[in-house]
């Protein structure tokens, strides 16, 4: 059997365009979802914003996971289609997603299909002129199960991270926010056999692809005693190539979270 090439990271749902590109592309190829998605059952808060949904100027979906546990828990409990609120959505994935869900295109605020990076400060980019201070956002998200909230009162010196720089900048803005979570992210439990073939994997240089910080120190829990110096690794965010160096990957390249550019730097990393 022909060694691993290339070792995709992303949650099952988001995976299948990646992995079609790359396959496609003539790599021996592999999805690995390092992040274990669980829906959170609605309760009185999520009836509470379900109700006052219109009382927004804007609803913030963090990701493609966010957008389907909202939705479908919105579907199941009312008939009604989105109202005309405003979606803000920090990638493409998350973007598509609500138009998949019927959410018309012109209600959607998102970074630029050719900005350099599609995170937080990208899109504040493009909305912080559409509110004002006393306006409500909300903001629909997942929580960790094995961390800590983030402090989001920071400073300009040391400002949060992900969404919750967002978060910041619009309190910054004396914009009032609100947050519900729709699901958890935890560890997969992996099989022996499944550590072991992640390990060869490792050892044989195949390349990870990364787009989350979290899958990263869930394969370190995973994989507790492995060399990652031995590691090739391609992440879709600066962050989270500082987090593959700070645990030890060996070799760490980054690329915007688009399949044509994930491509691109494959072909300039190791054609194989």
């Amino acid at each position: 059997m022909q060694p691993l090439q290339i070792v995709l990271t992303r949650p099952q749902k988001e995976s299948q365009n990646w992995l079609d590109g790359v396959m496609k592309a003539g790599y021996q190829a592999v999805n690995w979802p390092l992040i274990e998605i669980s829906p959170i059952k609605p309760d009185q808060q999520f009836l509470n914003i379900l109700s006052r949904l219109e009382t927004f100027s804007a609803v913030v979906f963090v990701s493609s996971a966010a957008v389907e546990h909202f939705m479908n828990a919105v579907q199941k409990l009312s008939n009604t289609s989105w109202p005309a609120v405003k979606c803000w959505a920090t990638g493409q994935g998350t973007l598509n997603t609500l138009i998949r869900w019927g959410v018309a295109e012109h209600l959607i605020m998102a970074p630029d299909h050719f900005a350099p990076q599609f995170d937080s400060p990208h899109l504040w980019e493009r909305v912080k002129n559409t509110v004002n201070a006393s306006d409500k956002v909300l903001f629909v998200k997942g929580s960790d199960e094995n961390l800590p909230p983030s402090p989001l009162f920071k400073d300009d010196l040391n400002p949060p991270s992900g969404s919750n720089w967002l978060i910041w900048k619009l309190q910054e803005s004396n914009i009032h926010v609100d947050t519900i979570e729709v699901y958890t992210r935890g560890t997969p439990q992996w099989s022996a056999e499944q550590i072991s073939l992640a390990s060869k994997a490792i050892n044989e240089q195949a390349i990870w692809i990364f787009s989350s910080s979290l899958a990263i120190e869930n394969l370190s829990n995973l994989l507790p005693n492995q060399d990652w110096s031995k590691g090739s690794a391609l992440a879709t965010h600066s962050k989270i190539a500082s987090k593959a160096k700070e645990v030890g990957w060996g070799v760490v390249h980054v690329s915007r979270p688009v399949i044509a550019d994930v491509l691109k730097s494959l072909k300039f990393i190791n054609p194989f």
